[in-house]
């Protein structure tokens, strides 16, 4: 598929839905679209000047139901171009992400969250091999959240995230668990928590290393 063809009816995708939102505002009240352009800088090291090294432009368009006031979801369609100006078009993307989230407060010590995620991402060059970067992002993640005393919360999520290169030797998979404790005291925040990430080969052409990662953070914040 043509990269430029795909920017183009991207963006004008976006702007007709832009021009819907202001014309039946008042009928959505839900709906929300916003747009956000980001330029990066490097410094040059013979005189310290800052010069632009890179342009990102992002489209979010969000649907937002509230079913209760315990239970809703979150429709977001996304669209994102990031251009590296020094690099001649070596490391530029874009890419199309929809996300899908409900959150349910079962009750007022439980609440839980379900999400999935797809995402097609496309690169303007190969790798230095020749072989495409593209791939296609498809995830799933289960969020829980338990009040365990009126200042502490135990907090975790599971997420799985399947990346279908086009490359099939990229191909891999992703188990990751996040949990942790957290509690404020009078004008301090306390976090303790903990992150796996179980990494694995896609298929008999994958050449991804199985490995698991290990992380832990420990955090103080004070906010008077």
């Amino acid at each position: 598929m043509d990269e430029k063809l795909v920017k183009r009816c991207v963006i004008s995708l976006f702007i007709g839905t832009a021009m819907l939102v202001w014309g039946f505002s008042l009928d959505l009240p839900g709906l929300s679209l916003r747009y956000d352009i980001l330029q990066g800088s490097s410094e040059d090291e013979d005189n310290g000047e800052l010069f632009p090294s890179s342009v990102r432009h992002s489209f979010l368009l969000g649907v937002r139901e509230e079913f209760s006031r315990d239970l809703w979801n979150s429709l977001k369609i996304g669209y994102v171009i990031k251009d590296f100006l020094q690099e001649q078009g070596g490391g530029d993307y874009n890419y199309i992400k929809i996300s899908d989230n409900t959150s349910w407060r079962v009750t007022d010590v439980v609440k839980l969250g379900f999400g999935i995620v797809g995402k097609r991402i496309f690169f303007s060059q190969p790798d230095r091999y020749g072989f495409s970067k593209d791939y296609y992002l498809l995830g799933a993640k289960i969020e829980t959240n338990y009040r365990l005393f009126s200042r502490l919360i135990f907090s975790s999520w599971f997420k799985s995230n399947t990346y279908l290169n086009l490359c099939e030797e990229k191909s891999k998979e992703e188990f990751t668990f996040n949990g942790g404790i957290s509690s404020k005291l009078d004008d301090f925040s306390v976090s303790l928590r903990y992150r796996g990430t179980l990494r694995l080969p896609l298929g008999p052409s994958s050449v991804t290393d199985r490995n698991f990662l290990n992380y832990g953070s420990f955090s103080v914040k004070w906010k008077k």
